[in-house]
């Protein structure tokens, strides 16, 4: 049995020093492991369920979209707002808090089961493994959020103020170290929300990609994309088969498809249903994040200048169909429009893809009521006026459906679509276009997209492009960008190199050229214009971690303040 504990919201979004992690005492037998995984397994929900799900922030620092509450603490000029001690509303310190809380609770399991008596060979291996994979999941992403970040390599029993930071790159072999074991002993099936041995793979393909090991990355990917557990959907399946308006797309993504044994498609998922152990008390949230504020009063106004909208409409289907949106998220011309290089692909077409234009004025005190929005009468464009990827943002409520802001849904972390997409990327990276290309049409032929025909269309921009296409809100977009940009660096190609990264890198001139509210320094209602700096590519360290920290030296990123403190990472022994 797992304790919960609770805590203020104040406490649980404050970044903490490193030195304040509890153990857990109890991990002494095969019970008190097991539920130690089903604890680090529950970290990994708060990415993806629940209001402001950390994956919010993934997006809106990347090219695909920005923030776009109109509140001003959300971060939109990165030279002013984005700083060791504020974050505004993102989860930018919670990545780090969190990151390191799941860490713990993976250290511990490493620790306790390499220590335990009753436990068979077979069996310390397997604990062993899935601590390994939660503690890289959790370092691949900080380390690609924060860059050289302090490595915990075992269980933390006593207060500790001497951490010091490692370096990303012997982070990175570390952790491809340690997934290379844990996918021999992970187990070649798991229920839903445990971690296989195709979950291990897959995420080492990630981290071989991030160490420069293209044929390690073609090695993981294959074995899972071979794995007779799992398959790419290309049949219509589950709930709504049959209905004609919706297509493959659309199944994968009915919540009631996503968790069913018929879909071979996911790798690894987070769980989360009503009334079950576990299970969240508000649901996804989804419809609220994703959203934009149709709804809100003086948003989208009709053309005689009145409320147009609402959201509260007895007996109107468009409040429950579209949901109660905050804006949050607010999509970027790049992902709306310009990346959607074939006019029959599935995912931004009706009914997958929906256009405000689809939405009609819903007040009935309006005397335009039922006809279509017009953008020209909307008072705020980014807050309000953003078309949607409905099949992702879509979750029918649970539990307020005059206010919908999106129900109970479990949710891929790791997916097929997106193994295939790693091992295109490795291709490309060799130098064998013609294999990345076989891969990515995969992909597309799924989707009722143009296929490729020509090998030289393979670029990593549109490696990128098809990934923003596929896995919007799965991938932790910021993070595969930052990827990116130190494989282009360390590869000394189109200008990028390491020694100048915080000057010059990928990750923000794509952001330049593909983000039109960064590339355009779009103000947004006089709050704050939209701006960005090369060296935001890192987050800053939360300055109280550093503070904390007294018998040590945990790094700042070049750029923020207190970078002038630093002192030499420390490097990894990883062999």
């Amino acid at each position: 049995m797992i304790s919960m504990v609770i805590v203020s919201c104040e406490d649980w979004l404050r970044p903490e020093p490193l030195s304040t992690f509890s153990p857990e005492n109890t991990l002494v037998d095969k019970d008190g492991l097991e539920a130690a995984l089903i604890s680090c397994r529950l970290m990994i929900r708060p990415e993806f369920i629940g209001n402001n799900a950390y994956e919010t922030t993934e997006i809106m620092t990347s090219d695909i979209a920005v923030a776009g509450n109109i509140v001003a603490q959300t971060i939109k000029n990165f030279d002013i707002q984005l700083k060791p001690g504020a974050y505004g509303d993102s989860q930018i310190g919670t990545f780090w808090s969190q990151g390191y809380k799941a860490i713990q609770k993976a250290n511990t399991v490493i620790t306790r089961a390499q220590e335990a008596e009753l436990l068979t060979e077979d069996e310390r291996n397997r604990f062993v493994a899935e601590g390994y994979f939660h503690r890289a999941y959790w370092y691949y992403k900080l380390v690609n959020q924060f860059g050289d970040v302090p490595f915990i390599d075992g269980e933390v029993s006593s207060p500790k103020l001497d951490f010091y930071s490692h370096t990303r790159k012997s982070i990175l072999k570390r952790l491809k170290r340690d997934l290379t074991f844990a996918a021999q002993y992970l187990p070649e099936k798991a229920p839903h929300g445990a971690v296989s041995r195709a979950a291990g793979n897959h995420l080492l393909a990630k981290v071989c990609l991030a160490c420069l090991d293209y044929d390690g990355a073609i090695a993981a990917a294959t074995a899972v994309i071979t794995d007779p557990n799992h398959a790419l959907m290309e049949s219509r399946f589950g709930v709504n088969a049959k209905e004609s308006k919706y297509n493959i797309v659309s199944d994968i993504f009915f919540r009631e498809n996503i968790n069913s044994s018929a879909n071979k498609e996911g790798i690894f998922l987070v769980e989360d249903k009503m009334l079950t152990e576990g299970g969240t008390s508000t649901g996804s949230y989804r419809m609220r994040d994703l959203v934009p504020c149709w709804w809100n009063a003086n948003t989208n106004n009709d053309p005689a200048g009145k409320r147009g909208t609402i959201d509260k409409a007895a007996g109107q289907p468009q409040i429950g169909y579209v949901g109660r949106g905050i804006g949050r998220i607010r999509t970027s011309n790049y992902f709306n429009y310009e990346i959607w290089d074939s006019q029959t692909d599935y995912r931004h077409t009706s009914p997958n893809w929906l256009n405000m234009e689809e939405l009609v004025y819903n007040n009935p005190s309006s005397k335009y009521y039922g006809q279509p929005l017009q953008k020209k009468y909307c008072v705020d464009t980014i807050y309000s006026w953003s078309p949607m990827m409905h099949y992702k943002t879509f979750v029918p409520e649970d539990n307020k459906p005059d206010t919908p802001q999106g129900g109970y849904t479990d949710w891929y972390v790791f997916r097929l679509a997106e193994t295939y997409l790693l091992r295109a990327e490795a291709y490309y990276w060799k130098g064998q276009k013609d294999l990345a290309m076989a891969d990515i049409n995969k992909i597309r032929k799924r989707a009722n997209a143009t296929l490729l025909t020509n090998k030289d269309q393979v670029t990593i921009n549109y490696i990128m492009d098809e990934r923003a296409r596929e896995l919007f809100f799965e991938e932790p977009r910021k993070s595969e960008l930052t990827r990116v940009s130190f494989i282009l660096a360390e590869r000394n190609e189109e200008g990028y190199s390491l020694s100048t990264i915080t000057e010059k890198n990928y990750y923000h001139d794509r952001m330049m050229t593909r983000n039109n509210f960064y590339r355009d320094k779009i103000n947004h209602n006089g709050i704050n214009t939209f701006t960005i700096s090369p060296f935001h590519m890192m987050w800053p360290v939360p300055e109280n971690a550093i503070a904390s920290n007294s018998r040590g030296r945990i790094n700042q990123n070049k750029g923020y303040p207190g970078a002038e403190k630093n002192v030499e990472p420390l490097e990894l022994e990883t062999k």
